[in-house]
């Protein structure tokens, strides 16, 4: 089968197009996302739908885009939505099954809009009923936050990502930091990704006034020379974190209890400061449709928020065996001084092939679905 994608995001699509082609199957995608370069591919000009106008997404776009496109997209089988889950409306009148995969808060960009957000939920649970949006959340947490909200089951499939072919290597002494926490202790042998892999200023006037720039930031190479990585997580599920671990990079992670404490303390200075798009966009606690006293969207309730933290990767340890846990920053120097890397890396390497049986066998039985939408 032959499927069609447009995307604002480059890593969830990617892997699936890995995993379809190994299938058999094929996927073409559109990139409107700003990051499409990351991966080799320009970011794709497409009419009606761009960056600038997907957020006012609604009927109307739905209509000229069908109208624009109506010919191009009927060879397809079906259609592939990831970021945003939005887009599955955009081909609701090709009448063709259409794979929804939630990767993050599905209900963007209708956050702070209640009658939108309704009705995007009847939507889906409508094209859920009928058989022809099939939903998927490439990891527990945002399965559990689409199901609460549209009362619909999402089955999880986590990414793999083995498109970054970039296996750990260890050969620098340091070990790198994941954190938007501005004031992240000072502990030896620990650097952060910002101080390490700092723009220069060269690089950011040649980008600003539009001439070509040397490669910002980092590889998925130099990324995996480090000793260890350590994360004090922005959200529960973050791609980077699938990569680095089919890549077998060990990672340390704070505790359920010290991200509670870190959450409650600097909350605001990125740890876990996207688990809401409230919080993104500075929005008022709490969801504007209803809920019961375990809004997620209530961000100033760290009890709640710690409720859905415990769904993040990080704590799934049935997917990602052999993380290291710290339960304050003391410890976290005790354990870069102590912790056995080779054994970390190695559970990961043996459980890798478990994950991708998994994931292999699980989309089988979504193309399965789709292969018996379409003969009907």
């Amino acid at each position: 089968m032959h499927f069609f994608n447009v995307d604002l995001h480059i890593g969830v699509i990617e892997d699936i197009k890995q995993i379809f082609r190994a299938l058999g199957h094929e996927v073409t995608d559109w990139s409107i996302s700003s990051h499409a370069s990351v991966l080799g591919k320009e970011t794709a000009k497409v009419d009606i739908l761009t960056q600038d106008t997907w957020k006012s997404i609604d009927r109307e776009m739905c209509d000229a885009f069908y109208r624009r496109y109506e010919s191009e997209l009927s060879a397809y089988d079906g259609f592939i939505v990831t970021h945003t889950p939005c887009f599955a409306m955009l081909f609701e009148r090709w009448k063709k099954p259409i794979i929804c995969v939630a990767s993050t808060r599905y209900e963007h960009p209708f956050t702070n809009d209640r009658r939108a957000w309704e009705e995007f939920n009847g939507f889906l649970r409508e094209k859920i009923d009928e058989g022809m949006l099939i939903p998927v959340a490439n990891n527990k947490y945002d399965s559990a936050y689409a199901e609460y909200f549209t009362n619909r089951t999402w089955s999880v499939i986590p990414s793999i990502c083995e498109y970054t072919n970039a296996p750990y290597t260890g050969t620098r002494a340091e070990s790198i930091c994941f954190s938007k926490l501005k004031t992240l202790p000072s502990i030896r042998g620990l650097v952060t990704k910002d101080r390490v892999f700092r723009e220069t200023l060269q690089n950011r006037i040649r980008r600003r006034i539009g001439f070509p720039t040397y490669r910002p930031g980092y590889t998925w190479e130099d990324r995996s020379s480090f000793r260890c990585a350590v994360w004090i997580p922005y959200n529960s599920s973050i791609m980077s974190i699938f990569e680095m671990y089919t890549s077998g990079i060990p990672m340390l992670f704070p505790s359920l209890s010290f991200l509670e404490e870190l959450y409650r303390d600097y909350g605001d200075q990125g740890v876990l400061s996207e688990l809401s798009f409230n919080h993104v966009y500075g929005m008022q606690p709490g969801s504007v449709i209803d809920c019961d006293d375990l809004d997620p969207n209530n961000y100033v309730n760290g009890k709640v928020m710690m409720h859905w933290a415990k769904k993040s990767d990080f704590y799934d340890l049935d997917n990602m065996s052999g993380l290291g846990y710290f339960s304050s920053f003391e410890e976290l120097k005790h354990l870069l001084d102590s912790i056995d890397l080779c054994q970390m890396r190695q559970t990961m390497i043996e459980h890798n092939p478990i994950r991708k049986l998994r994931s292999y066998e699980a989309w089988q039985t979504v193309l399965r679905k789709v292969a018996e939408r379409g003969q009907a």
